[in-house]
């Protein structure tokens, strides 16, 4: 007990800033680390909570003489909403933007594919023709539909961007695997 009581009034001391080198030297490293961390957080407590302290005292003032009535408060609430909802939409918006332009490059990079495989499938023997000509067909209708669902598709809201986006991302990767896989055979 008489331990706890000297590390009290170590720490005291301490938080008082009047600790002599000769106790400082007496106390273990681990009591002085807790004292210090205890410092330090009470000093960053105060810190963080002196601008606090300012807006409470705004809060304190006293009320306007007219006190809004519920439907001005379900304005203001509904107002603070779409606000939030514009900022969403915006934000989707921008995003969906970003996502078309890459998607339509790499689309066009399909399609560049697609002009050499029917160059090359021009050039191969009947056998060859026939094999190919059909999935080149498929493929090339695939692109004509992923650049129509892109160019037609409108933002709704976030749930349904998401999934669009998961959808025609697996699209896309699907058809350049089997450009890519043509091509290599």
């Amino acid at each position: 007990m008489t331990d706890m009581n000297n590390l009290a009034s170590s720490l005291i001391n301490l938080g008082q800033g009047i600790l002599t080198i000769k106790q400082l030297r007496t106390m273990k490293v681990p009591v002085l680390a807790i004292a210090s961390t205890a410092l330090l957080a009470g000093l960053a407590y105060r810190i963080l909570k002196s601008p606090g302290a300012a807006e409470n005292k705004e809060l304190d003032k006293k009320p306007p003489v007219r006190t809004p009535g519920v439907r001005e408060n379900a304005k203001g609430a509904a107002a603070t909403a779409q606000e939030l909802t514009d900022d969403v939409s915006a934000r989707i918006h921008k995003e969906y933007v970003k996502y078309k332009k890459a998607s339509v490059a790499k689309m066009r990079s399909y399609d560049k594919i697609l002009v050499d495989l029917k160059g090359k499938l021009a050039e191969a023997g009947d056998e060859v023709k026939d094999k190919y000509k059909e999935v080149l067909a498929d493929a090339e209708k695939r692109t004509k539909q992923l650049k129509n669902s892109m160019m037609s598709f409108k933002v709704e809201s976030k749930e349904q961007w998401a999934g669009f986006k998961r959808d025609f991302t697996g699209d896309l990767e699907s058809l350049g695997k089997d450009l890519k896989g043509i091509a290599l055979s």
